[in-house]
């Protein structure tokens, strides 16, 4: 079993004298670790930089009685499974799938993924409101009438935040829960301070009480930019009217919109159709003259779901992968033929109990780091420029 998920596995007596010989058979690229004992039974499962230095490391002996965070398996492990990967972002994603594939019920104690910030709406409800969640929806809207979820977000703070603009830009009820109780409407103290629509007490119909809710939808779906064009022309029709108060709010929520494009909120989308992005550098590969290497890029892309490895490319090659992206880009499918040496794959059950949440959270985890490795492009909402992607891609060559 373990051996499906690993490349090798190198096996040594526990000797350091043994240790050093055998570690020269495990490679000294980045990938993914797993130290068994005599038996075969995992005892740790790691990303390392370096497969050997680290093997090396964890089963050497310590020299001194000093206490140390980082686990000494000298006395335990005999043998270290090991699995090759191109990019930081591949050993991660091979660390998860084999975590899920050998530990189905236990795998979260192998691995840490962030908790998903999440925003969702049900647009089916008498009075729809936005509110936070970790319970992703990646499902077209044609199969989940109504409801409809935004992210990823940084943090829960990131989530209340953007609910917090969408309230204050399209002048949203802040109190939905009494929009349906008009006796206890009374009780609320913006219809007392005369700063809400006031849908509770039919000043405001539910139609056009949806239509703003439309467009609030649009900040978290990646149209925020057609929605801050919309704003902006009214805000110019409201001054020519000489509506000054109602302009300056305008003019308000057009700098809010502007925040959230250049803030982390700028990753989000509706989930059933949000399609991320990455490319980091892969192996070198002999050019077209056979006489000089050239550098090949990895892409992986999540798209409703799921996580598609795009076969390998040079920076000539950058065309035919924009190409291959267009149909996801329309939602119609298709893409992502699986690289022959991504065995993983076929270990993977699609309809794994948590597998969405797992890999999106793995996205994520990558998106909201100070420094993430390699590209990273939101293509929801259009796919990135040739040019410019072919200057990106080279820069990281």
């Amino acid at each position: 079993m373990l051996s499906d998920c690993f490349e090798r596995a190198v096996r040594f007596d526990g000797s350091v004298q043994d240790l050093q010989t055998r570690s020269t058979e495990i490679p000294s690229g980045r990938g993914v670790l797993l130290f068994a004992d005599a038996e075969d039974r995992p005892i740790q499962l790691l990303v390392a930089a370096n497969l050997r230095r680290t093997a090396r490391v964890r089963l050497t002996a310590p020299e001194t009685d000093q206490p140390s965070r980082r686990a000494r398996l000298a006395g335990l492990a005999r043998c270290v499974y090991f699995r090759l990967a191109c990019c930081e972002f591949q050993a991660h994603w091979d660390c998860l799938r084999i975590a899920r594939h050998l530990y189905p019920d236990s795998y979260t104690d192998w691995i840490s993924l962030p908790a998903l910030h999440l925003v969702q709406i049900d647009l089916s409800a008498p009075w729809p409101r936005f509110a936070p969640t970790s319970r992703p929806g990646f499902q077209p809207l044609s199969d989940r009438p109504g409801r409809r979820v935004f992210g990823p977000f940084p943090s829960h703070r990131a989530c209340l935040d953007l609910i917090d603009i969408q309230t204050r830009s399209f002048d949203l009820c802040r109190k939905p829960n009494l929009i349906d109780s008009a006796d206890r409407a009374g009780n609320c103290p913006y219809l007392q301070m005369g700063s809400c629509p006031a849908p509770c007490v039919g000043k405001l119909g539910r139609t056009e009480y949806l239509e703003r809710l439309a467009m609030a939808c649009g900040i978290a779906d990646g149209s925020g930019a057609i929605v801050r064009r919309l704003l902006e022309d009214q805000m110019r029709t409201c001054a020519r009217e000489l509506q000054f108060e109602h302009a300056e709010r305008l003019k308000q929520a057009i700098a809010d919109i502007l925040k959230i494009e250049n803030s982390d909120a700028r990753w989000s989308g509706d989930l059933s159709g949000l399609m991320l992005l990455h490319i980091d550098r892969s192996a070198t590969i002999p050019g077209p003259d056979k006489k000089k290497k050239v550098q090949s890029f990895a892409a992986f892309v999540f798209h409703a779901g799921r996580i598609l490895r795009r076969p390998d490319f040079t920076v000539d090659q950058v065309p035919s992968l924009l190409e291959s992206l267009h149909p996801l880009q329309s939602r119609q499918g298709g893409a992502g033929d699986t690289p022959a040496g991504d065995s993983l794959a076929r270990l993977e059950d699609p309809l794994s109990p948590g597998l969405l949440a797992d890999l999106l959270a793995l996205f994520s985890f990558f998106l909201f780091r100070r420094s993430a490795p390699g590209l990273w492009c939101n293509c929801s909402p259009h796919l990135p420029d040739r040019d410019k992607l072919i200057e990106s891609v080279s820069s990281l060559g």
